[in-house]
């Protein structure tokens, strides 16, 4: 496909080869019928730049920051807001590769690098923490509680002392697999002994697992749920 560009040199034009290409040479690229494809701005006494290299045979093209060492790479939208820094650590050997996948697959988030064992660290941004899938609630009804999120909250009916049995439901979910668990606590009861109780649910069958709030016989803290309680869930796996 042809492609215009403002301020082109004539010399280019006519096929001559130039080791660098000056703005006042290549100016923004139009495709054939005069819609920008790319565009090129500049700021005062810029020093870092943007270097694209190809590759031979079972190599990757690459694009990469130039200019002051450890530069990294920043995407902004059209209101100069930014959207992804892609930033870089002094003498760096470790790094993240995001890899797709075929059909029935799952695409990775791998840490890759020179080093035998590396971790992937999520970080937030002052007190928030790293939050781990989608969240959503919902109540126990009929003995069940649909809630399709990797990780939320499940509202119980008022429970008496003694009578936890029941408040046995299945916590009926997409994100439940057959060699899933799901992580549980169980909090805003009274009389629960004065700590969350946690626990993990085995699933033997996709798209649910049996939740029940179990009674004080079975609870080392020797008291009995009462109250409403607050089911809090993840599924691992």
């Amino acid at each position: 496909m042809p492609i215009k560009a403002k301020n082109y040199d004539p010399a280019l034009a006519q096929g001559a080869v130039l080791d660098d290409v000056k703005l006042g040479d290549l100016g923004d690229l139009f495709d054939e019928n005069g819609n920008e494809i790319l565009e090129f701005d500049t700021i005062a006494s810029a020093v870092n730049h943007i270097g694209v290299q190809n590759a031979a045979t079972g190599g990757n093209p690459t694009v990469y920051a130039a200019g002051e060492a450890d530069t990294g790479i920043t995407f902004e939208n059209s209101e100069n807001e930014e959207i992804l820094i892609l930033d870089s650590a002094a003498t760096s050997v470790n790094e993240i590769t995001i890899t797709s996948a075929a059909a029935a697959a799952n695409p990775s988030l791998a840490a890759t690098g020179d080093n035998s064992f590396i971790a992937v660290q999520l970080t937030s941004k002052g007190t928030a923490s790293v939050l781990v899938g989608n969240s959503s609630t919902g109540t126990v009804t009929s003995g069940s509680a649909l809630i399709n999120a990797q990780r939320g909250v499940v509202t119980t009916a008022s429970l008496t002392t003694a009578t936890a049995a029941a408040h046995t439901f299945d916590l009926v979910n997409n994100k439940i697999g057959s060699a899933s668990q799901v992580f549980v606590t169980i909090t805003n009861g009274t009389n629960t002994g004065g700590l969350p109780t946690t626990g993990v649910v085995d699933v033997a069958t996709t798209g649910s697992a049996t939740i029940r709030i179990v009674n004080a016989d079975s609870r080392p803290a020797g008291t009995a749920f009462n109250g409403t309680l607050k089911v809090n869930f993840i599924v691992l796996s």
